[in-house]
């Protein structure tokens, strides 16, 4: 697959990730309905936070933008419920997103404007971005199971 189609997956996810916080209240985005997963804001931040860590902090040597929120977003930890009171509101997470996800967009699409590192060659950054961004996909179409299926949330979604 050409870089350019897996550009557009990923900006496509992109999309589609941010949508889906942007359409439900502030208080869903913050709550978790399965005590499993953590909620949907912090799905969304991990997956930006993980993208950046890799393009900017590892190839770029730049981490000015994930040592900000290292400690909310951790890979490979879970957050607690204690934890998650450290998410930024709800439009803040947005925009710091939105900003990432454009300017990461645009570095990938032009690898010659990046520093030499091995990530770069083959487009090798890029494959293990979107390896990495399924999986959260998947958590996050597993938290909005549980929230369709939480009995006090179930006639609400399902009426829409």
């Amino acid at each position: 697959m050409s870089n350019d189609n897996l550009l557009g997956q990923l900006s496509g996810l992109h999309q589609m990730m941010a949508e889906l916080v942007e359409s439900l209240p502030e208080a869903d985005c913050y709550q978790s309905y399965n005590p499993q997963l953590a909620p949907l804001a912090w799905f969304l931040g991990r997956g930006m936070y993980i993208e950046t860590y890799w393009l900017r902090e590892i190839v770029q040597g730049d981490d000015d933008m994930t040592s900000r929120v290292r400690e909310i977003f951790i890979p490979g930890i879970l957050p607690s419920q204690e934890e998650w009171k450290r998410l930024p509101p709800k439009d803040h997470l947005l925009n710091w997103v939105m900003e990432l996800q454009d300017e990461n967009i645009m570095h990938l699409a032009n690898p010659d404007q990046l520093p030499n590192h091995p990530l770069i060659e083959n487009g090798r950054l890029l494959h293990l971005i979107i390896q990495a961004r399924p999986k959260s996909t998947r958590r996050c179409c597993r938290y909005w199971q549980s929230v369709v299926c939480t009995s006090s949330h179930l006639t609400r979604y399902r009426t829409h």
